[in-house]
């Protein structure tokens, strides 16, 4: 919290301001992913010197250290959650409506995700306070169980409940139905389902139960910020009495991704994907996920795909790296990371990556929908069909894109995505009823409810930046298995594929970095490459030195740059680069000259016009 800012809201702002707006806008933050989702809309206010920005936290994100590190980064202070209830506010403005019913202000309320396609389930099983957004305790204003000493029901013995006056169900102490015998719900009378408590065959989605939308009857939110007219027409028959709230501005997010199409090949060279078969990873959070699922995907996609072909990425919710901790998903992680998976971090990058994206593995979350929305071919690794919203664009997704099979080979399967993408061309279309205009609807709204004429330059949609893509590292992966060829016109052809991996099943040459921290591995290693460091002059001593130690190998390698300095076991040395500056794979030319040495020639014979998977080289 910032005590500085707080004393520039409130009565006595007037004393320690600079600037003095006319209106005070309070953002509410409930965790990383609605921040995320917010900040695609707060350039809408951008240069508006009559408004001043506050942000507050409400205390309902059980992680909070990444949304704390989030705003910190970005310098943005808070205002504690006790002056923001006691601050009058002209505007409000959320991605997420829990905890929101004691603000004083105008409330307009953006989707965090994609509207109304997950089902309503408490995953805490216990009921959700409205004014606080947090659970209740079950046992504050809980009935005690009432069997004991209840009156018997004359139709059935059974002991009466004294609501209804039928026979209580004997597990739950609630009224039976009389088709089933099982309890019944409240609200409907239809049986309840056990293990959730909600009526049988009824499935809402989460965002249309009347309890996330009204409180005391009312609308909690004065703008409910929604993306489709389909959307409307959900919220006006599951809860009418909202639906004069109802804004159809279109999808924010969806529109910084058309906005940063463009940028597609910055963002393939910055994940070092120019010239290879992006496969990007995605996993929503919860046990359901791909990652709670499937957590072997990511070994078996980078022990089945060519390393020097393909590039890997992850795309994590939040909620995994922040409910485990960042340390922990990189130590879960780190062998991957070491085989050449690169982790986009929770905040920002996502976009980029999937952009870039030649291929996606994922499961129900966003991220998945979005991308299946942008045409890439999707193959879907978990999809819990009972989380899922029936008829929503993210059922939609699951009706199209294969699934991944738990034996079989992942390409036949990402061909089939190839084909299945072809069924995608209408989903943008079920996304937003307006693409391209919700920074425009949503000011349009903000700017009405705080009684201000909107600012007469267009609002900003940036596309995003590099922010939060992880510099490509060209010694990837650390340790691998290689195979060479010598190809007909003379040139080299390395197919290499990770070992450091539960599954791996790679064969050819052990081609492993100096800094592995495996060392049975460098010890086996039948190149070993030094990766890091300057070593100068040194790195001689070093090349000998590794020869030295490991009789059965022919060649010993050092990384300088793009290229690689390699020594034989006769003492020769060489030096192998690009012809084009920034090509090179150093890791791989130490692999393709030992395969050439391997299959009985020398060094020397290797000639001026060779290739290593298509790059030209030079020697000197």
């Amino acid at each position: 919290m910032s005590d500085g800012l707080s004393r520039t809201i409130g009565r006595h702002a007037a004393r320690w301001r600079t600037v003095t707006p006319r209106k005070n806008v309070l953002v509410v933050v409930h965790n990383v992913t609605a921040m995320t989702r917010l900040l695609d809309v707060l350039p809408v206010f951008e240069g508006d010197f009559r408004v001043q920005l506050s942000y507050t936290w409400n205390g309902s994100d059980p992680f909070p250290d990444g949304l704390h590190r989030m705003l910190a980064e970005r310098g943005i202070p808070l205002i504690s959650w006790e002056q923001a209830l006691l601050t009058r506010f002209d505007l409000a403005l959320a991605a997420n409506l829990g905890g929101l019913v004691e603000i004083d202000a105008p409330i307009v309320s953006i989707p965090h995700g994609i509207r109304y396609t997950k089902v309503l389930s408490r995953r805490t099983g216990e009921p959700e306070n409205r004014r606080t957004g947090e659970p209740e305790n079950r046992r504050t204003g809980e009935p005690e169980n009432r069997r004991t000493g209840e009156p018997e029901n004359r139709r059935t013995g059974e002991p009466e409940n004294r609501r209804t006056g039928e026979p209580e169900n004997r597990r739950t102490g609630e009224p039976e139905n009389r088709r089933t015998g099982e309890p019944e719900n409240r609200r409907t009378g239809e049986p309840e389902n056990r293990r959730t408590g909600e009526p049988e065959n009824r499935r809402v989605a989460f965002g249309l139960d009347p309890q996330w939308v009204l409180y005391e009857g009312r609308p909690i939110a004065s703008a409910l910020v929604m993306s489709h007219e389909d959307q409307r027409a959900q919220l006006a028959a599951a809860v009418p009495e909202a639906l004069g709230t109802a804004v159809v501005a279109g999808d924010a997010c969806y529109d910084r991704l058309l906005t940063s199409l463009p940028w597609r090949p910055a963002y393939r060279r910055a994940l070092g994907a120019d010239d290879r078969t992006l496969i990007t990873i995605s996993s929503t959070w919860w046990s359901e996920s791909l990652l709670g699922r499937v957590p072997d995907v990511f070994s078996r996609v980078l022990d089945e795909f060519p390393a020097d072909e393909h590039r890997f990425a992850a795309i994590l919710h939040p909620n995994i790296w922040y409910g485990h901790g960042r340390s922990e998903v990189h130590r879960l992680l780190a062998r991957h990371v070491r085989a050449g998976l690169v982790l986009v971090p929770p905040e920002f990058g996502w976009r980029a990556t999937l952009i870039a994206s030649d291929y996606l593995i994922g499961d129900h979350g966003s991220v998945t929908t979005y991308g299946a929305v942008l045409g890439i071919p999707t193959l879907l690794g978990s999809f819990p069909a009972r989380e899922v919203a029936p008829g929503s664009l993210v059922d939609v997704v699951g009706s199209r894109a294969p699934r991944l099979a738990e034996h079989e080979p992942i390409g036949p399967r990402l061909a089939a995505a190839e084909r299945a993408a072809a069924s995608f061309t209408d989903l943008s279309g079920r996304l937003t009823s307006r693409p391209g205009e919700a920074a425009g609807a949503v000011r349009r709204v903000c700017y009405e409810l705080l009684e201000l004429p909107e600012p007469e330059e267009e609002p900003p949609v940036p596309p995003d930046d590099l922010s939060g893509l992880p510099a490509p590292a060209a010694c990837l992966p650390t340790a691998s298995r290689a195979r060479t060829e010598v190809e007909p016109g003379g040139g080299l052809r390395v197919v290499r594929h990770p070992v450091d991996l539960p599954r791996s099943t790679a064969d050819g040459a052990l081609v492993v970095a100096a800094e592995h921290p495996g060392r049975s591995l460098r010890e086996a290693a039948d190149v070993l490459v030094l990766t890091t460091g300057d070593w100068g002059e040194h790195v001689h001593d070093w090349l000998r030195d590794a020869l030295d130690a490991r009789p059965g190998s022919l060649l010993a390698a050092a990384v300088q740059g793009d290229a690689c300095l390699v020594r034989t076991r006769s003492g020769r040395t060489a030096r192998i680069s690009p012809r084009v500056p920034g090509a090179g794979r150093p890791m791989c030319f130490a692999a393709a000259v030992h395969g050439w040495l391997a299959a009985g020639r020398s060094i020397d014979e290797l000639g001026p016009e060779t290739s290593v998977n298509g790059v030209r080289v030079q020697l000197s």
